[in-house]
């Protein structure tokens, strides 16, 4: 049954028209070294301001991070399932 249906696709297949084409880029320049962007302006400024934006949001993250977490506490919404109270019996 299946060698039927490859025997009648097998044709088709190959008398399917490509549809890929194929032509020369008239006015093309290979990429040197010369079209790269130059850097300019100190690396250290540029280093020491993004790291200060860095450190900011890590400090705002943290400060809403132990936020929640008290917020959670406080409202009962968070249970860290401490177990049962422990009791002296005697």
């Amino acid at each position: 049954m299946q060698t039927r249906i490859l025997q009648r696709a097998l044709p088709l297949i190959r008398r399917a028209p490509s549809r890929s084409t194929s032509y020369e880029v008239k006015d093309y320049k290979p990429t040197t070294m010369d079209d790269l962007p130059i850097p300019s302006g100190s690396w250290e400024k540029a280093n020491n301001a993004k790291q200060m934006y860095n450190n900011i949001l890590l400090g705002v993250a943290t400060v809403f991070f132990a936020g929640s977490i008290v917020v959670g506490r406080q409202t009962g919404v968070l249970n860290f399932q401490t177990g049962p109270a422990w009791k002296n019996e005697k």
